[in-house]
């Protein structure tokens, strides 16, 4: 797998190339995990921070349906691919050893029909993260200790996936807020593992 720990701080992929990222979506990404008594506000998968363990793009091998993901990014745009019948581009997913690559590969799948990803992408990031906090202990430990509270995505730029605010901006703000389908899907998540070990 191609990360790294950079710094002392979080793993950062190694050769990705990233582009400069805009000010704001930086400006977030450099912002600390914050941990409520109601709430947990996350963004960005290279900070020390446990919570950001709970991003798509956090280096966390594991295996589901006969393959191996390194992150649930990669799993996601897989299945996005298999849905759409584009085997191709979901074995060049599946070959990928970064998030970024995967989900570039992740645009160009053929024949794509916007409600059909629409019914099943819940499903779809709810089952990669349940196979990732399944198989890796220590990411479990961090997610069923977050106990009850509610998991959000600080994206200040997707309000799909996150809520469209920055940690710094979220609370006040609740009115307001994006969709967070990745924040409730690890609570279902949770849900799951929590029968599991009980």
């Amino acid at each position: 797998m191609s990360w790294e720990r950079v710094d002392g701080k979080g793993p950062r992929w190694v050769g990705d190339n990233l582009p400069n990222l805009p000010k704001e979506l930086q400006y977030a990404q450099d912002l600390p995990s914050k941990v409520t008594d109601t709430h947990v506000f996350f963004f960005g998968y290279d900070r020390p921070e446990p919570e950001c363990c709970l991003q798509q793009w956090f280096p966390s091998p594991f295996s589901a349906d006969g393959k191996q993901f390194h992150t649930t990014e990669q799993f996601m745009m897989y299945h996005k691919a298999l849905l759409m019948g584009d085997t191709e581009v979901a074995e060049k997913i599946a070959g990928t050893d970064t998030p970024a690559k995967a989900k570039q590969l992740g645009r160009e799948v053929g024949y794509f029909q916007q409600q059909i990803w629409n019914d099943n992408c819940d499903r779809v990031v709810e089952e990669g993260n349940h196979a990732k906090f399944k198989q890796n202990e220590e990411l479990r430990a961090v997610l069923l200790g977050t106990g009850q509270r509610a998991l959000v995505e600080t994206s200040p730029n997707d309000r799909l996936w996150g809520i469209g605010f920055n940690s710094e901006e979220a609370e006040g703000n609740e009115e307001k807020w994006g969709q967070n389908k990745l924040g409730k899907a690890l609570e279902r998540v949770r849900e799951r593992l929590l029968k599991d070990v009980s």
